[in-house]
């Protein structure tokens, strides 16, 4: 969270006027790690030049322009122009989805972006997740059993240009889902006040996982605990 304004008091000012509320602005996304380095390199560069700034408008100018990058499609085909660079691969994606299907879950996909953008995005993960060594959408490539397949084959329903969180108090809601999600509002509060339940993809947390299931940390707990009991 950064803050957006400076709390001030001057004895001069009237009693409603003595002290200006601070706001707060959560950071509440992966996106946000962006914002925060721009946000963090624009407050240096003013305390180096010794200028007076708002950190208000700081905030609002690098919002904006995050936001104009999303919707007019720059930052989509600035990933697609290099897909190797920005997209991540995972193996095990497409193994989990097809598990799901072989359970008899119905999928759907919900984004806020544009179709045809996104789609080419879908095309090249699902292309290196078959076996390609790279990103590449010029390629046809078989599966292993020598049949075609198509990413839209894991879903049974795509939703582009969902208009999240409105999209959740539609007249006609969805029941039983389970939604995967990493923003926390428009991927978990949003569907969770619809009534669906909700999982959160917090990338942060995997290691943090990992070292807690190790039997050396398991250990040192125990060891802690034991010990706090003893001097008690």
């Amino acid at each position: 969270m950064i803050p957006t304004s400076m709390e001030c008091t001057n004895t001069q000012e009237s009693t409603n006027q003595k002290r200006k509320r601070v706001t707060i602005v959560k950071l509440s996304k992966l996106l946000s790690v962006v914002a925060a380095c721009l946000i963090a390199d624009m407050v240096q560069y003013f305390v180096d030049a010794k200028l007076e700034f708002d950190p208000s408008y700081i905030y609002q100018d690098v919002n904006h322009a995050i936001q104009h990058a999303h919707q007019s499609g720059l930052v989509h085909r600035g990933i697609l122009s290099d897909p190797d660079r920005y997209l991540v691969k995972n193996g095990q994606l497409l193994r989990f989805l097809k598990m799901l299907r072989e359970k008899g879950k119905n999928l759907f996909l919900l984004t806020n972006s544009p179709f045809t953008l996104w789609m080419e995005g879908c095309v090249l993960c699902w292309r290196s997740l078959k076996g390609n060594t790279s990103f590449c959408i010029d390629v046809p490539f078989l599966d292993s059993l020598g049949e075609r397949e198509s990413w839209r084959e894991l879903f049974d329903v795509v939703i582009a240009k969902a208009n999240k969180p409105n999209f959740y108090s539609s007249e006609h809601p969805f029941r039983f889902v389970m939604y995967f999600g990493d923003h926390l509002f428009s991927d978990l509060r949003g569907p969770s006040k619809a009534g669906w339940r909700t999982a959160a993809i917090i990338q942060e947390l995997e290691s943090e996982i990992q070292i807690q299931n190790e039997d050396s940390y398991r250990f040192e707990q125990a060891w802690e605990l034991g010990s706090v009991g003893f001097l008690a």
